[in-house]
């Protein structure tokens, strides 16, 4: 009901809207006009496009031929308006249309317009609306990685291994458009380092391996990629020679990453066991990153291992002042008989 009361409210302005713009058209300029046909067209289309009952070939007719109107209207006072044309191709995709409608350069443009919708909403934690538009992007080309990469992303995010391994593989197969197929490898590595159950870290080394060659040193992705292979390194294999050597490589092309720094010492400190110079850095790095918990959590483990309890006790419970609710400092402190 109160759906139905804002489709009258909606259907109300746009009629006196468009009132206003019969009468006005011949007396205000026309490059203002065309504006305000392309604005009323635009939130007609965004209308369509997030009703919770939006498919393909939604049944929301009206408004899909007013929205056809208005960007008409635009384009019978520019023709060359591109945001007209592309208004117009996007109210005929959702007709499902789009095959007929729009050139391949179109096609890409109204595909790129849905990934970065998308990718606003993953950045805006609406991981259900994000799917939508990655799904609609899929409908309008299956061959291309990005949107298949998206939809792996949403997946691994939500914790479902088995959908995101299908996502990735999907988008392994297809047509890379801004997504590199290292990037998608560093991905599902991720998924087998992390989410499935139970873990599978020769699998994500293997996919670390074969993802890191192929990125270019350019890529912000490299350090990253880098970054999960020496964490699977240090904590599953036990390995501190490999986990320096690409910590140091990630701190090569990221000098300011703070946790790469941290945990470079921890890795130094296995491999030489020398408490005192670890102690020392890590005194240092918590100096020149005093906003970071991962430092805490070493120094305080290496109070642990050199059989300072006490110390460790004291650090943990001053972290939590500072990181209030910080569940891994709760449990180092339970751990050690003290929360």
């Amino acid at each position: 009901m109160h759906s139905n009361r804002q489709y009258v409210r909606f259907s109300i302005l746009l009629s006196l809207l468009l009132l206003f713009l019969v009468f006005a058209v011949r007396r205000l300029d026309k490059s203002l006009v065309e504006k305000v046909f392309l604005n009323s067209g635009y939130v007609t289309l965004n209308h369509i496009y997030q009703s919770p009952t939006f498919d393909l070939h939604s049944k929301n007719f009206s408004r899909i031929r007013l929205s056809n109107f208005l960007f008409t209207q635009a384009l019978n006072l520019n023709p060359q308006s591109q945001l007209g044309k592309k208004g117009i191709n996007l109210s005929l995709f959702a007709q499902g249309k789009a095959n007929l409608s729009t050139t391949e350069t179109e096609k890409k443009e109204i595909y790129d317009l849905f990934i970065l919708r998308g990718y606003q909403e993953i950045s805006n934690t609406d991981f259900e609306e994000a799917t939508n538009w990655f799904e609609l992007a899929t409908a309008i080309d299956q061959e291309t990685s990005d949107a298949w990469f998206y939809l792996g992303t949403v997946s691994t995010i939500q914790g479902n291994d088995e959908k995101a391994l299908q996502r990735f593989h999907t988008a392994l197969k297809g047509n890379g458009h801004r997504i590199s197929s290292s990037q998608i490898l560093c991905s599902m590595g991720w998924v087998y380092h992390w989410l499935t159950e139970p873990k599978q870290p020769e699998k994500a080394l293997l996919l670390y391996n074969k993802a890191i060659p192929q990125t270019d040193i350019t890529d912000p992705q490299l350090a990253e990629c880098l970054y999960r292979r020496a964490e699977l390194h240090l904590w599953r294999f036990n390995n501190a020679i490999d986990a320096a050597f690409d910590y140091a490589l990630v701190l090569s092309i990221q000098p300011d990453n703070a946790d790469a720094h941290i945990n470079l010492i921890w890795a130094e400190y296995k491999m030489d066991n020398d408490h005192i110079k670890a102690e020392l850095q890590l005194e240092k790095a918590k100096t020149n990153f005093p906003n970071n918990p991962l430092v805490y959590l070493r120094l305080g483990r290496l109070y642990v291992l050199t059989n300072r309890t006490e110390d460790a006790i004291v650090l943990y419970q001053d972290a939590l002042i500072s990181f209030p609710n910080n569940a891994q400092f709760i449990n180092a402190l339970k751990t050690l008989g003290s929360y």
